[in-house]
């Protein structure tokens, strides 16, 4: 839930989202899921931008249609990430400032 991984001491501009699969494995219906992100060898960021917006980003390969957007909160665009993992099995375990 975004009251555990939310953490009012965070202060970079680059967050790392760690994700882990909810019951051992996420769903591949709704959308794909690249399996990296479980092991570390790509990570799901959020960055803050010089206009203070929040945007995702993948060490490597493309993000999905619906994670290219911006958010004007931290909060709001964990609140979002969380909904639209949810949906393929995934959760976000923690945030790593």
């Amino acid at each position: 839930m975004i009251s555990n991984i939310l953490n009012p001491k965070l202060k970079k501009d680059d967050r790392v989202l760690v994700l882990e699969p909810i019951d051992g494995k996420p769903r591949s219906v709704t959308g794909l899921v690249d399996i990296r992100l479980f092991s570390g060898e790509n990570n799901l960021h959020l960055i803050r931008s010089s206009n203070n917006m929040w945007k995702a980003s993948y060490d490597s390969g493309t993000l999905p249609r619906d994670l290219k957007q911006s958010w004007s909160s931290f909060r709001e665009a964990v609140k979002f990430l969380e909904g639209y993992y949810a949906k393929r099995n995934v959760r976000i375990a923690r945030v790593n400032d």
